[in-house]
């Protein structure tokens, strides 16, 4: 071994103990060696230099990236001593100028970050000014311009992530993954902006205005019928589903109910019954008594044919109001009993019992019109204004009365299925008919007040502080009790107006993370 002459290295801030032993170092003796002291102005000078190196190179990444493949395409055809080498345009343009080169781990990761953001920054702005004729380009120039927080956290996280994997020792494969990796997981952490409404809120942008409108009414919906988030949806599975359903039903029956009291100008104590509906339509009635006192007139003709001559003859069809309101009277009533019929679910003819309604309503509109006729050729437009409005309460109660089962109990889904083909529902009953329809799960008549548990919950609980006894750990026992409080839970106003809300995937430009790319031309 040569002799050792301390006094020939230690003069120089070049000894380097490994190689004077023949030692090859792990890691880098460069990047162990302390960056020599230098003044405040110089040192802020050089930093500033080193601002200038890393944007350089940062945009010539650009370039670098863009002949890379044809590098690549080249040198498959060159033996391997004579291969193109990579070139940094934008560090060859830095050495021209003289200026610094990064000394420490810390200023090369972070001149790392630097080019990966200076080099992200010109794509988008060379983006920006494109100008492309076709659909793919114009997506393609998009992606890479827009997003612009999304774009630069994955530069910070791809040039970051590949400057970090090589000072600790890792090769061009690892660095590039790496940079990949870190420009994915930056750009997940800041969410692209959304630019618009994605084709799925498009396309419910009734239901949930009609949700959004029956909730503040008092209405309360699942999460799973609306779309909720991960854990109302849990809630939900944990509550059960004929429970919830059950519970919800009965509450918006209650919460119908109260509308349709509104809609008919009816206290809030106020039975919904076949009572009710009679005084209604006594109260609505009173012009039906005047128009009964018009004097007989013409409301149509009839035409007979002659047997003997074959001639044919028309008559005059004379009426009185008395007459046609007693008529008009008995139609309503044979069609209120036919549908009353149908709704019970008992009848064995369904579907002639629907037919008889139909026909006894086609009657009433035939009658309706000859009254008006009456009154008009009696020439009392008051009289008329008067029918008109009565009619059109009375009109109220009755759809109110065909959606009737029982005493509260209305079948609000056939409301909103009349809405649907044309029915004039407005008001209140609107709302309670149509949150029906959309939502039926959760519109079912329920006749009874249901309780919050079952049977098997009060089973499962007996059998839990059993199994509790015998490992002396409180756990089994608590899960019907949660399933009991899920259900008081889901139906409270405040988890229905936080959580049982649409949850969307936004609508955003894509984002393409090229960052990683970019900041391993430099690495």
């Amino acid at each position: 071994m040569a002799e050792f002459n301390p006094d020939e290295y230690l003069q120089s801030n070049e000894f380097n103990p490994d190689e004077y032993l023949g030692v090859t170092p792990t890691v880098s003796v460069t990047a162990k060696r302390l960056p020599p002291q230098r003044p405040m102005s110089e040192e802020l000078m050089r930093q500033a230099g080193l601002t200038g190196r890393y944007g350089l190179e940062g945009l010539g990444s650009i370039v670098d990236l863009a002949q890379a493949p044809i590098r690549g395409a080249i040198n498959l055809a060159m033996p391997k001593d004579r291969q193109l080498q990579p070139v940094s345009l934008g560090g060859s343009i830095a050495d021209m100028l003289g200026l610094p080169q990064p000394e420490t781990g810390t200023e090369r990761v972070v001149g790392d970050v630097s080019r990966a953001i200076a080099g992200t920054s010109g794509v988008m702005k060379l983006a920006g000014g494109l100008s492309p004729t076709s659909a793919i380009g114009r997506n393609v120039a998009t992606s890479l311009s827009a997003n612009a927080p999304t774009q630069l956290a994955g530069a910070v996280g791809a040039g970051g992530a590949g400057g970090l994997t090589r000072e600790a020792g890792g090769g061009e494969v690892a660095q590039m993954l790496a940079g990949l990796g870190g420009g994915m997981a930056g750009g997940a952490l800041v969410s692209p902006k959304p630019i618009g409404l994605s084709k799925e809120q498009l396309q419910n942008i009734n239901k949930d205005k009609l949700l959004n409108t029956a909730q503040k009414a008092g209405y309360i919906a699942l999460p799973s019928d609306v779309g909720a988030g991960k854990g109302a949806k849990a809630l939900e599975t944990l509550s059960g589903k004929f429970k919830s359903e059950e519970l919800a039903s009965s509450k918006n029956q209650n919460v119908a109910n109260n509308l349709t009291r509104k809609y008919l100008g009816l206290p809030e104590s106020a039975p919904l019954n076949d009572d009710t509906f009679s005084a209604l339509r006594d109260t609505y009635g009173e012009p039906y008594r005047l128009a009964s006192q018009l004097p007989a007139g013409q409301i149509g003709t009839t035409s007979t044919k002659s047997m003997a001559t074959g001639k044919v003859s028309t008559m005059p069809v004379m009426k009185n109001g008395a007459q046609i309101v007693d008529e008009l009277k008995m139609a309503r009533d044979d069609a209120r009993a036919a549908w009353k019929s149908y709704n019970s679910g008992t009848a064995n003819n369904p579907t002639e019992l629907r037919k008889q309604a139909q026909a006894s309503e086609k009657l009433v509109t035939q009658l309706e019109k000859q009254l008006d006729s009456l009154a008009q050729s009696a020439n009392q437009p008051d009289l008329l204004k008067a029918l008109n409005d009565a009619r059109r309460n009375i009109a109220k109660v009755y759809t109110v009365e065909k959606a009737t089962i029982g005493e509260n109990l209305i079948d609000y889904r056939k409301i909103g299925k009349a809405i649907d083909k044309g029915a004039p529902v407005t008001g209140e009953l609107a709302l309670a008919g149509k949150f029906a329809k959309e939502f039926p799960r959760v519109n079912k008549p329920v006749a009874y007040e249901p309780t919050a548990f079952t049977l098997p919950d009060v089973f499962a609980s007996g059998v839990g502080l059993g199994i509790d006894a015998l490992t002396g750990v409180p756990f089994a026992s608590g899960f019907p009790a949660a399933r009991v409080g899920s259900r008081y839970l889901m139906e409270s106003a405040p988890f229905q107006q936080r959580y049982v809300k649409p949850k969307y995937d936004p609508l955003v430009t894509p984002y393409l993370p090229y960052a990683g790319l970019l900041s391993t031309q430099n690495q």
